[in-house]
């Protein structure tokens, strides 16, 4: 599979900009542009990629884009909570004035004949038109993430669960918690926004692994996380890092993928004696972070989006990024990783498991 990873700064609040950014960093990458279509499988930009991360309810507001509920069938809803499921279709025509994320996205999906996730504010609306007014009793707004097919369809809008404490101030958690589902071309897809990675606020165990445990318990093939992941620094991104990944990040991040990895190392015998996990046996799990770059109202992000393989209990590295780079990674997992990242073996407990982490670079 090729996977392709935009990681950039965005602009608070300036989602005009953001897309003309997002767009020079695709064609610097010559994604296309005197490439063939479909020369990616799956291209991913980070959580909120257009509106920016660190937002009150009143910056938020302008830039929370509708959607209106819909059923499986395309038919407009009348309930006054959204669906369950996140797999349900938002149905173009899309406005590109008040659904900016989404009108790229379909399009972008299409030009490049390629699955895209990307991160936006969603205004979700029992109303069947595509407006709603975020203080209506009727709305809710979620910090949300997109799955489309190359033919522009709608795959999967999923809603983050576990929402950071600036996530709380106007979003709500999504109703439908963590999901896996089959989805031609990539496997069984199981989707997550930063914050998802971590015990719910900070409270649960760190050995709970919910995110994880999901993952392991629905046998997901293809982990897609879209981050706006914080540095604890007190400064941004030094010239010198720029290149080279943040290794507090990506040490916490393998930490949390603690119960995969685990698994993958299941004996042949041992697997053979769980039903369900029948024809998955062998198979490596891809786990794919974009995270963003870049410095916002006083927050730094840690950059550092990769592509790992999770089999046998090794995890391979594919690619990474610097913590500052604004640039498209695109790697193949069809070839050899650059490489491989050595995991302790022996026993359950994990080295994280009694440190009191820093909530400013777990998010």
């Amino acid at each position: 599979m090729r996977i392709a990873l935009l990681q950039f700064s965005p602009v608070l609040s300036d989602v005009a900009a953001n897309i003309r950014r997002a767009d020079e960093v695709l064609r610097e990458a010559g994604l296309g542009e005197g490439q063939g279509p479909g020369e990616v499988d799956l291209l991913m930009l980070p959580e909120m990629a257009f509106s920016g991360y660190n937002h009150t309810p009143a910056t938020i507001a302008p830039l929370l884009e509708p959607t209106p509920s819909t059923t499986s069938t395309s038919t407009p809803s009348t309930t006054s909570t959204p669906s369950s499921s996140s797999f349900y279709p938002i149905t173009p025509p899309l406005n590109p004035t008040t659904q900016p994320t989404l009108s790229w996205a379909l399009n972008t999906a299409v030009r490049l004949q390629c699955h895209l996730t990307i991160g936006y504010p969603e205004l979700w609306s029992s109303a069947s038109t595509a407006s709603a007014d975020p203080s209506s009793s009727s709305s809710t707004a979620y910090n949300s993430a997109l799955l489309i097919s190359p033919t522009g369809e709608v795959l999967r809008n999923y809603r983050k669960t576990f929402l950071y404490y600036t996530d709380e101030a106007w979003a709500a958690e999504g109703p439908q918690g963590f999901e896996t589902g089959e989805v031609e071309g990539l496997g069984r897809v199981c989707m997550g926004i930063c914050m998802d990675i971590n015990p719910y606020r900070f409270l649960t165990p760190f050995t709970t692994y919910e995110f994880a445990t999901h993952a392991v318990r629905t046998s997901a093939t293809l982990i897609l996380l879209t981050n706006a992941w914080l540095t604890s620094s007190p400064s941004p991104c030094p010239p010198s890092h720029i290149h080279s990944p943040h290794i507090e990040a990506l040490s916490y991040w393998l930490a949390r993928l603690e119960p995969i990895i685990r698994k993958s190392a299941t004996s042949e015998e041992e697997q053979e004696e769980e039903e369900e996990d029948e024809g998955q046996r062998g198979r490596e799990v891809l786990v794919a972070i974009c995270n963003r770059a870049g410095s916002e109202e006083g927050a730094h992000y840690a950059g550092s989006s990769v592509v790992l393989g999770i089999k046998e209990g090794r995890v391979r590295m594919y690619g990474g990024l610097g913590e500052g780079e604004e640039r498209v990674l695109v790697v193949d997992t069809e070839e050899e990783g650059v490489g491989r990242v050595l995991r302790r073996r022996g026993g359950d407990e994990d080295d994280h498991g009694d440190k009191d982490e820093d909530e400013e670079n777990t998010r």
